[in-house]
């Protein structure tokens, strides 16, 4: 059957909007085909003088049709520089102009003509830079341009036959990285081949001065964890990434670009030596879930268990409890490990085991474990859901209670909130053959809250009372 209503009558109209387009637009093509040259250049001419971002836009195209890089340098210069600061709505008209045309550029790169284009982009960048630092971006429009850019000098200097000058790409990178920018960096391995053995040696002496002056400076930092990757340096890697391991998200990120080098066994090792030295495991540091991982990925199921294990005794919640079922289930065990853990969870957090035994769709044992407990509405409101479809007479009680706890409150989104629970009840009434027992508690409700007008027309509005 066909949808109806507003939406559809408003699809329909957007749709028949579009072929209106359509068949306009082919109307006009047919136009413009009497005229001749002459004629479109002129129409074209007078548009763009109305319209500057149609001018960039035909400049942009005849540049790239004649492969004029004169022209092309001017829409970088121009699109590219900003005078003074730049406020939200303006930022964003920059992005999107200078978008325009670092598209024109990289159509450079894919013609092979990467030589031709490195000079642009890296302009691009260079001014773009000295905007960033006087615009508002919280957007983040020119932060995305700028990583574009980026992405687009790595793949131009590659591509750039013949080879890019080593050393003057050393120095641009040295003074990108380097010279005071702190919100963009750059990944040296993008660059090992353009840069090659005497490339690299420049910038690796470079980072060299800048760590012996300011070892603390995020940027040198980042350059030289760059090195130490690029090279598998994991005595580098331990220096610069762990620092002085004082905090466990320290120790979390080492593991993690040791193993991003494939250096798994000392990965592990300083994942370890975290764990040990942060048995928490702080939120961000990572480290149970790094080792269990790289157990799992290297065989070791009843490591991974353990660690597991272990987290759920040390802080037994449902989290942890659904970690060490994932990880048991993955070392083809959670047979024998699931009353072990659940009674860790009746134990210490009760209202957590009713909350997983749900999670495993025990309805039975979780109303039965529920009724020796306190639990939150929330749960209540799961477990009679559940309840609910094979026992319906039994969730009814909680369902009346949580309509009663819910009207404590005053509001019109309470009232909705207990008119749609009411409407719940009403149809699990129906499955139980206790019809006028909900006819009997909607009117008894009604008497209760006489005094709330807005609730009395909630429920008249639903139909549940007159």
């Amino acid at each position: 059957m066909p949808p109806s209503g507003p939406d559809h009558a408003g699809s329909a109209h957007a749709g028949s909007a579009r072929d209106g387009y359509v068949h306009a637009g082919s109307a006009l093509r047919e136009r413009l085909d009497l005229l001749d040259r002459e004629q479109l250049i002129e129409l074209l001419v007078a548009a763009a003088e109305r319209d500057p971002g149609l001018a960039r836009r035909l400049t942009l195209v005849a540049a790239q049709a004649d492969g004029d890089l004169a022209e092309l340098r001017v829409s970088v210069h121009t699109a590219f520089t900003a005078a003074g600061y730049l406020d939200y709505w303006p930022a964003i008209r920059y992005a999107e102009a200078a978008a325009e045309v670092a598209d024109a550029v990289a159509c450079l790169v894919r013609d092979g003509r990467a030589g031709a284009a490195l000079p642009l982009v890296t302009t691009a960048i260079d001014l773009l830079l000295a905007t960033v630092g006087r615009a508002d971006d919280s957007a983040g429009v020119l932060g995305d341009l700028m990583r574009r850019l980026l992405r687009m000098h790595a793949e131009t200097c590659a591509a750039a036959d013949p080879p890019v000058d080593a050393l003057a790409l050393a120095r641009w990178l040295t003074e990108f990285q380097l010279g005071g920018q702190d919100w963009f960096t750059i990944d040296i391995a993008d660059y090992a081949h353009p840069l090659g053995t005497d490339g690299l040696a420049a910038y690796r002496v470079a980072v060299a001065r800048r760590w012996a002056k300011a070892p603390g400076d995020f940027q040198v930092r980042h350059a030289r964890e760059g090195l130490a990757r690029l090279d598998r340096d994991v005595p580098a890697l331990v220096e610069v990434v762990g620092g002085e391991l004082r905090y466990a998200a320290q120790y979390g990120r080492l593991a993690r670009a040791l193993a991003d080098i494939g250096e798994p066994v000392s990965a592990i090792e300083w994942a370890e030596r975290g764990l040990r030295a942060h048995p928490e495991d702080p939120p961000g540091a990572g480290l149970r879930d790094f080792l269990v991982e790289a157990y799992l990925g290297r065989g070791g199921g009843a490591d991974a268990v353990r660690l597991r294990r272990d987290g759920l005794t040390a802080a037994p919640n449902l989290h942890t409890y659904r970690a060490l079922r994932k990880a048991a289930e993955r070392a083809g065990c959670w047979d024998a490990e699931k009353a072990k853990a659940l009674t860790v969870l009746a134990e210490r957090h009760p209202e957590d085991h009713v909350r997983a035994l749900l999670a495993d769709n025990d309805v039975s044992r979780a109303w039965r474990a529920a009724r020796r407990t306190q639990l939150s509405g929330h749960t209540w409101d799961e477990l009679a859901r559940k309840r609910a479809t094979t026992h319906p007479a039994d969730a009814l009680p909680v369902l009346r209670r949580r309509i009663d706890e819910v009207l404590t409150a005053n509001g019109r989104d309470t009232y909705r909130d207990a008119v749609r629970r009411l409407q719940a009840l009403r149809e699990i009434c129906a499955r139980c053959g206790r019809g006028s027992e909900f006819t009997d508690y909607v009117k008894e409700l009604a008497e209760r809250h006489r005094r709330r007008p807005s609730f009395l027309a909630e429920l008249t509005d639903a139909g549940l009372h007159t």
